[in-house]
Formats: C-alpha cells, sequence, structure tokens
C-alpha cells in the first residue's frame, strides 16, 4: 500500500528527469615538456634567484660595513683635527691675554703720553712683543673708543668696526682677513680692563699657518679625502679660510652658496655638526662628510671622502659575487641534469604503467628494484593499482546492488502511478455519484408539475448526497493533515453518546429505521469533531457494505469509553483484516463497492491514533464488529 502523502505530491509536482551523464574524462595527451628540461630549468632558475638574493644581501652587508667604517674613520680624523684647531684658537687668546695684562699697556692706555723720541710708550711694548712671537703678524692697540691708538703695522684696514664692536664684549675669535702682506691672518681681539674698566682693546693678527698645516694632513683620508676650515661671510656664504686639496689658491679666495645645504660646510654653518653620505662637495663631487662647528669661532670644520673611492672594494665584491652567481648556476645545472636522468626513467615507467591500468589492464605494476625515495613511491604507486583493484570490484557489486534497488524503486514508482491513477479514479467516482444525483434531484424539484409535498423527499435526498460528497471531502483533508503532520486536535471531554445521536440525525428516515442504539454514557478524551467523524465513517461503511441489521453500542472498557458499530453483513477474511484500514485497502469479500476511494476507514484508524486510541475491527457470531477506544476522561 502507498501512503496517502505520497499521492498527493504526486498529483501536485511534475516527473523531474534524470540528468543528463557528464561528459567521459578526457585522457591526457602523451605529449608533455621533458621531465629532464623541466627540472634543470626549475632548478637553473631556484639557484640563480637563491644567488642573486645571496648576493644581494651580502652587497648590502659589505656597503653597510664600508659605510660604517668610513664614518668611523673620518669621524675621528674630524674629532682630531678639532681639537688641533681649538688648540690654535686657544694660542690666539693666550698672546692677547699677554697683552692686555701688560703694565706699560695698561698704563699707557690709562694716561696716554709721548716718550722724548716720539714713540709711544704702548708701540714700544707690542713692538717688542710682535719680534719675538712667530705667528702674530701684526698687533694693533684701541682705545675705550675704538680709536686706534698704535699698530706694529701702518695700515691695519683689514679690521672692521662691527668686528671691533663684538670684541667690546670681552674677546672675539674667528674672523680670517687679508692681512697686510696678502696672507691669511686670523683676528683674535681681547679687552684691556683696570678695575673692571674697560681700557680699549688688543687686536692681533694670527697666522693661518698652523691651520694650513691641519687641512694638509691627509693621512687616513686616501686620494680623495681632505679636511675643510670655512667661514660664513657678512653675506652668508660659506669663505674657505685655506688651502684645498684640489684648489691650493682658494683661502679667502672661494666660496659656496651658503644656502646650498647639500655642500657639508654650508650645512654645517647652518645646522651644526652632522654626518652625511648624501653630501656633494665644491667640486660635485658626491663625498662622505663628517662636519663640526667650532662654536666660538663659527667655523665649520668638514672632513670628507669620496664616495666613488670608499666604496671602491665593493666593485671588486661585485665583481666576485657575479663569478659565484655564474659558476653556482652551473654546478645547479649539472646536478639538476644528473637528477633528472637519475630518477626520469621511473617515472616514465609509471606513466605508463597509469596508462595501461586506465586502458583496462588493471593488474599492471611498476617493475621496482630502488630502496630510495623513489622506490617508496614505486611502491605506492603498486600498492594504489592493488587498492583500486578492490575498489573497482566493490564499485561493481555497489552497481549492481544500486541496479537492482533502483528496479524496486522503479516498481514502487509504478505502484505509485497506479495507486494515484485508482485514487483519481475512485474520488472522481465518488464525487461525481451524488453530486449527478444531487443535480437530478434539484432538477425534479425545479419542476412545477410536483407539489411541494412532493418537492420534500427530493430536497432531503439531494441534501444526503451532498453529506456525501461533504463527508469524502472532509476524509481527504484529514488523511493529507495527518501525513504531513499538520493536523490540530483538540483535548476535551467528549461524550461519544451524543456524537452518536448527532450521526444518527443525520441519517435518512429509513436509515435510521434500519439503526438500533444502546449502551451507557461514555466520556473520553479527545476531539468531539474527529470523534464524531470516525462514528460516520463507521455507521457509513456498514451501511454501503454490511447487512441489513446495524447496531450502535457505547460503553466504558478498562479505562476506555468505547462506541461499537455492528452488521450482520458478510465477514472479512482474516487475510486482509489489516489491508482495509491501509489507504484505498479493499476486501476481496462483499464489504466494498465499485469505484469507492477506500480511505475512510484509513482516516478513521489514524484519528483514533492521534488521540491515543484505537480502532479495531472482528467478527464475532455473525456480525462484523467495528470497535473504537478512546481513553477515558476523568476529572
Amino acid at each position: 500500500m502507498v501512503d496517502i502523502s505520497r499521492v498527493v505530491t504526486a498529483l501536485k509536482e511534475p516527473p523531474t528527469r534524470s540528468p543528463s551523464p557528464a561528459a567521459p574524462a578526457v585522457k591526457p595527451s602523451a605529449s608533455r615538456s621533458h621531465l629532464r628540461n623541466d627540472i634543470v630549468g626549475g632548478a637553473l632558475t631556484i639557484t640563480f634567484f637563491v644567488l642573486v638574493l645571496l648576493l644581494t644581501l651580502a652587497f648590502i652587508r659589505q656597503r653597510d660595513a664600508l659605510v660604517s667604517g668610513v664614518f668611523d674613520r673620518i669621524g675621528g680624523v674630524a674629532a682630531a683635527q678639532e681639537s688641533r684647531v681649538e688648540s690654535y684658537l686657544e694660542d690666539g687668546l693666550a698672546h692677547t691675554g699677554v697683552m692686555v695684562s701688560r703694565p706699560n699697556i695698561l698704563n699707557a692706555l690709562a694716561e696716554p703720553e709721548v716718550s722724548d723720541d716720539g714713540v709711544l710708550a704702548i708701540e714700544r711694548a707690542i713692538g717688542s712683543y710682535n719680534e719675538v712671537v712667530g705667528d702674530v703678524i701684526w698687533i694693533s692697540v684701541y682705545d675705550a673708543d675704538l680709536e686706534l691708538v698704535a699698530a706694529t703695522d701702518d695700515d691695519p684696514t683689514a679690521v672692521d668696526s662691527s668686528y671691533l664692536a663684538r670684541a667690546m664684549s670681552g674677546f672675539a675669535i674667528g674672523r680670517v682677513v687679508v692681512g697686510p702682506t696678502g696672507e691669511p691672518a686670523h683676528l683674535v681681539a681681547q679687552t684691556v680692563e683696570l678695575d673692571d674698566q674697560v681700557l680699549g682693546l688688543v687686536v692681533i693678527g694670527q697666522s693661518t699657518r698652523e691651520l694650513e698645516v691641519v687641512t694638509g694632513e691627509y693621512s687616513g683620508l686616501g686620494d680623495t679625502g681632505e679636511t675643510i676650515i670655512a667661514q660664513q661671510t657678512s653675506g652668508g656664504d660659506a669663505e674657505f679660510i685655506t688651502a684645498l686639496r684640489f684648489d691650493a689658491d682658494a683661502a679667502l679666495k672661494r666660496a659656496v652658496d651658503g644656502s646650498d645645504t647639500v655642500v657639508p660646510v654650508a650645512y654645517t654653518l647652518e645646522s651644526g655638526s652632522f654626518a652625511s653620505s648624501e653630501s656633494v662637495d665644491y667640486r660635485g663631487e658626491s663625498v662622505f662628510a663628517v662636519g663640526r662647528l667650532i662654536d666660538d669661532a663659527n667655523w665649520a670644520l668638514v672632513v670628507k671622502i669620496d664616495r666613488s673611492e670608499a666604496l671602491a672594494s665593493l666593485d671588486s665584491f661585485l665583481r666576485s659575487g657575479l663569478v659565484a652567481l655564474v659558476f653556482g648556476s652551473l654546478l645547479a645545472a649539472g646536478l639538476a641534469w644528473y637528477v633528472a636522468i637519475h630518477i626520469r626513467r621511473p617515472i616514465i615507467d609509471m606513466r605508463d604503467a597509469a596508462a595501461a591500468i586506465a586502458g583496462g589492464a588493471r593488474d599492471t605494476r611498476v617493475p621496482n628494484g630502488r630502496l630510495d625515495e623513489i622506490g617508496e613511491l614505486a611502491d605506492s604507486f603498486n600498492y594504489m593499482a592493488h587498492e583500486l583493484n578492490l575498489l573497482t570490484d566493490g564499485l561493481e557489486r555497489e552497481i549492481s546492488d544500486r541496479t537492482s534497488e533502483l528496479e524496486i524503486r522503479n516498481a514502487e514508482l509504478r505502484d505509485l502511478i497506479d495507486s494515484k491513477e485508482t485514487f483519481l479514479a475512485g474520488v472522481s467516482h465518488e464525487i461525481r455519484s451524488p453530486l449527478t444525483a444531487m443535480i437530478g434531484f434539484l432538477d425534479l424539484a425545479r419542476d412545477d408539475s410536483f407539489e411541494a409535498t412532493e418537492r420534500g423527499p427530493m430536497l432531503d435526498a439531494a441534501m444526503q448526497q451532498a453529506d456525501e460528497v461533504l463527508i469524502l471531502i472532509e476524509d481527504l483533508l484529514a488523511a493529507a493533515r495527518a501525513e504531513s503532520g499538520t493536523l490540530k486536535l483538540a483535548s476535551v471531554r467528549v461524550n461519544l453518546g451524543a456524537q452518536v445521536a448527532q450521526v444518527v440525525e443525520g441519517l435518512t428516515a429509513d436509515q435510521q429505521r434500519a439503526l438500533t442504539v444502546s449502551g451507557d454514557e461514555a466520556f473520553a478524551l479527545g476531539d468531539p469533531s474527529r470523534a464524531r467523524q470516525i462514528i460516520r465513517n463507521l455507521v457509513t461503511n456498514a451501511f454501503r457494505y454490511g447487512g441489513p441489521n446495524i447496531e450502535i453500542h457505547t460503553s466504558v472498557e478498562d479505562g476506555y469509553a468505547v462506541a461499537v458499530v455492528r452488521d450482520d453483513g458478510d465477514g472479512i477474511p482474516d487475510s486482509e483484516r489489516e489491508n482495509i484500514f491501509e489507504a484505498f485497502g479493499q476486501s476481496s469479500s462483499g464489504r466494498t463497492v465499485s469505484g469507492s476511494v477506500g480511505i475512510g476507514l484509513h482516516v478513521s484508524r489514524q484519528l483514533a491514533e492521534l488521540m491515543s486510541g484505537r480502532l479495531t475491527y472482528d467478527h464475532v457470531s455473525g456480525w462484523s464488529e467495528f470497535t473504537l477506544r478512546l481513553p477515558i476522561f476523568s476529572e
């Protein structure tokens, strides 16, 4: 038998098509790039990139080490040269310190007077000092009003008033000018004081020969390195105060733009001490440079060396690296060639074996006598082929089993289709017959030739046929909802006697005369309308298929409220007693009519079970009995 839900689903949904079989896999082409070439090319490519990476990392490391070494070297030179320059400046201040402390200079500035020979005492004092100190070019003495009092040089015009005014605060250093003989001279000025009173200034022109010695020292600086000292002009430019390695006449004759901070001396005067690998010197060459600002003198001391010289060793390093790259790549290619030849043969064997297995020779195996990883691969291939045989055999058995199962499913589907056709035919008959009778009675009732007393039975007969259609529809709906789990039932007190009375009320007078109702009150727990539907189905079944005498009896037995519908018609064979409760089930005995749907008893049993009850059939002493048992209601 087939479930009603499957029949309803089959009525709603059209049959689906089976998907088209997938296209067979295309056998790979036998033409492939040569394995040996692939291995050699891959190994060569990997080796090349690895060597390039290593060479790049080594180059960066070597370059960083070189740069660090260059800065350590020129930084050390800069520190030493800075110490020498500061010593030079201290010597200049020492000279002026001696002069400003001489009593005759103090007295002469305090009370100026002229001796008998017409030479000022102050001139004798500075003249004698100038003769014994070799690095002093000239000495000038000014009073508190910055008027020249005496000088060893007839025309000390190199000293400007702004410099003298700055010196009046105590001392001034750091100004290099052109001396009387045309050579550079460093001006050192210091105040002459007596009892905290400034009497004047002593200014000396200090020779820059010692600075030339400092900048002319190239030890540790290679062929392009040098020490440069520059001062800032009134216009803001950086002016060289000593000779340059590549320009011997640069002192006070060559300067660079002070705003061009790429030039080391300009940057030092502008921003202070620094170290840079991106500087450009006065020649336009890229250099490594370290700058120191001599604060008191406001001089820029720069030690620099050309980048090309500092990084020259990187060229030989790169050449060595390129040679290593070439030889490494050749070595990798040779090793890859050997490996490719060594592993190619067994791989070809496995390829041929795979092709043979794909062609149907499932017993093909790969010959193997190796003990390395390739041998393990061959063993794994053979094991895979063995497992594939077992899997294929199992798959064939599975296909056979599935084919048998599919045949069974197809048979069930055919039964479903037959049941659906039977169902449609039965429903059509069950609905068409009462509708035809209903239409006939109603048509007669419309005939004016009949009296009103005659039309009443016709309308009653039409109503009875309508009830038949309604009962059938209720059964179909209840069956579908019960199968889908959407049928909702009440759980209240049900008076089975009252439900029997309502069913009897709906019968015709002739049916009521053929029916006997007896029994006691029986109150069940369930749904009143569904209990009434079950009793109505049983009574309708009895009138259709049973004998002429029908009885309904209610009682309480063993905790159940019981309703029994019995008739004296032919019984149902024992082998078919359960079939009558299946959907579309019919007995081979006389308890059926042609075209009946056969769903009333099926729905009745479902409703009874949903209310936790039972519906059974038995044949006792010539009577066919359908017994409904529902749980008894308790307060």
